[in-house]
């Protein structure tokens, strides 16, 4: 389907700050006026068994499912026994709603029987033409202007979205919006998803690339104009004994990680909300999981400044040294670029016998952590879980040619995989740009 800009003598003032200047043979309307909206419902106590039944006709819809759905609800974790779902609210399919809590103000259109909480609001009996012409216009997020910050932050209820005065044209002018949308944001999604799993691949090979390199499977070999591999022949190997190792080279040691650093667990400040353990200008950090997942290789800021007492109560680890999460996402390593101060959530490695980025490559295999610690509401690895890994350790002068030559790698593929999530940004951009210019009609579209 083809389109055309309008020209400025086709439009007129809406008169609503988001939406701008609209064809002439258009108007506006509020939500409320077109459809009644609805809010949610939930059986109470939530968890109670009785409320659930694998095999029950309708879907229990949380934040969890629409957050990670596309346009449509095409199945949730859990379903309601008949019990539970007449003690919330129905949708039936091709029903839209819109949550209103965790992500909040991202719009869903649900191809299944499903029942929704009240964390969502819904539209009673929305006329067929609007519920995809309003998915549309709830996408772009531009009619929460001046409702607070897309995502987490709006304020959203039924008297804020039924106040909402969106562009209103004729049925007829609907329906190509929609086809036309449907056709372009299908385009720009296949070529989003095919360039988010490039990006998946080149972590794969990251990954890939060092387990093969720090277990010794290839050589390093330096040559006049950088690095190449070389793979090691089978007679050159030997059984570690270690499943996640597997063969290493006969002149590689194994040893365990408790022989090669000092090895501490992090200490929780008690009681955490003390007024006196913080200080933002303080010289230690207070590290969080969030900051220590947010970060890369090196952390560099975050966290809560402590004062001198705070940072006595907890445990310190200066800058240059390495941390192992052991809570909640479990074995991600970081090497500290600031002091910080670390809960039991953490894990710390310091007076190293071994070089610490080769360390930190080794730690980055998910492999390793696969059988360990215990998992209730979260999973835990333990103190002596750690001390107790096995690792395949070269000569000090290899193990520098090893790091050089990941670092020198991963700055490559990473450099790919901004120049790559750059366009992904790019694409989305666009994407949501023709959404608004369709749904507003600064464009008319062709038949």
């Amino acid at each position: 389907m083809k389109f055309r800009y309008r020209s400025e003598e086709e439009m007129k003032d809406s008169g609503v700050e988001w939406i701008g200047k609209i064809p002439k043979d258009w108007d506006s309307m509020k939500i409320k006026y077109i459809s009644p909206i609805g809010r949610g419902a939930s059986p109470r106590p939530i968890d109670d068994e009785k409320y659930f039944n694998d095999n029950g006709e309708y879907a229990w819809t949380r934040i969890a499912d629409v957050s990670v759905s596309g346009k449509y609800l095409l199945e949730t974790k859990q379903r309601m026994s008949e019990l539970g779902s007449s003690f919330s609210v129905k949708l039936e399919p091709d029903s839209l709603f819109i949550s209103i809590a965790g992500t909040v103000g991202k719009p869903c259109i649900t191809k299944i029987k499903a029942c929704i909480h009240d964390g969502f609001i819904y539209f009673h009996n929305l006329k067929e033409e609007y519920v995809d012409f309003l998915y549309n216009i709830f996408s772009v997020g531009e009619c929460y202007a001046g409702l607070g910050k897309l995502g987490t932050q709006l304020n959203l209820n039924r008297e804020t979205i039924g106040n909402i005065c969106i562009p209103n044209p004729n049925n007829n002018t609907k329906q190509k919006i929609t086809s036309f949308l449907s056709e372009k944001t299908t385009q720009f999604d296949f070529i989003i998803s095919k360039k988010e799993a490039l990006i998946q691949k080149l972590e794969e090979a990251k990954k890939s690339l060092i387990s093969e390199v720090v277990t010794g499977k290839v050589r390093v070999v330096k040559t006049f104009d950088g690095y190449e591999l070389v793979e090691r022949k089978k007679e050159e190997m030997k059984d570690s004994g270690v499943e996640w190792i597997g063969d290493i080279p006969k002149e590689w040691w194994l040893k365990k990680l408790k022989y090669i650093s000092d090895i501490y667990r992090g200490a929780i400040l008690r009681p955490v909300d003390e007024p006196t353990y913080f200080d933002e200008n303080g010289m230690w950090r207070y590290l969080n999981i969030s900051d220590a997942t947010k970060c890369d290789k090196y952390l560099e800021d975050g966290g809560i400044g402590l004062s001198e007492l705070g940072s006595k109560k907890s445990e310190r680890v200066e800058a240059g040294n390495l941390i192992l999460t052991a809570s909640a996402t479990i074995g991600k390593p970081l090497i500290n670029n600031i002091n910080i101060c670390i809960h039991d959530g953490f894990i710390a490695f310091k007076n190293f016998k071994v070089n610490r980025d080769f360390l930190y490559y080794v730690l980055t295999n998910k492999s390793i952590y696969e059988n360990m610690g215990k998992s209730n509401t979260q999973k835990n690895i333990y103190l002596d879980e750690v001390k107790n890994i096995y690792i395949a350790q070269p000569s000090v002068e290899e193990q520098k040619i090893i790091v050089k030559y990941i670092e020198e790698r991963w700055l490559l593929v990473d450099s790919s995989i901004v120049n790559i999530k750059t366009q992904i940004q790019k694409l989305k951009e666009a994407k949501q740009s023709l959404i608004s210019e369709a749904v507003t009609g600064k464009i008319e579209i062709l038949d």
